[in-house]
């Protein structure tokens, strides 16, 4: 092991124990008083990015590129001091549109609510000008 790993170990746990399942014990007193407010935490997050995508998609734009809505749900959850959880991968934000009712069209590189043939007059602006 290398050194930093040795000085967590040793400050952590002691390994000096003859075996390890008081320690496993003590973890897993942890693990049990901290599971529910986890999920509070992770619930309390995912109500806050899905209440920000709402909130970006709610501005009457019919069409807009990932980057633009990506910049919006930045500075929105930013004004709510919610930056934290904004932890989603790029199939998860394609999943959270397509949830929503958007389609993506890879020839313009847009999302849109419209049908695909219908054509697009109107990017969503950063800051709505």
């Amino acid at each position: 092991m290398n050194p930093f790993a040795n000085f967590i170990a040793r400050n952590i746990a002691d390994t000096t124990l003859p075996s390890t399942a008081p320690l496993r014990e003590g973890f897993g007193r942890v693990m049990r008083a901290c599971a529910e407010p986890l999920k509070e935490i992770e619930g309390s997050e995912a109500a806050a990015l899905s209440e920000a995508f709402d909130s970006c998609l709610a501005n009457g734009q019919t069409s807009f590129t990932s980057e633009a809505l990506f910049n919006r749900l930045v500075i929105d959850l930013w004004h709510r001091r919610e930056l934290g959880c904004l932890s989603l991968d790029r199939q998860e934000f394609a999943s959270r549109l397509e949830q929503r009712g958007w389609h993506y069209n890879p020839e313009t590189h847009l999302w849109t609510k419209r049908e695909a043939t219908q054509s697009v007059s109107q990017e969503l602006a950063l800051f709505g000008v």
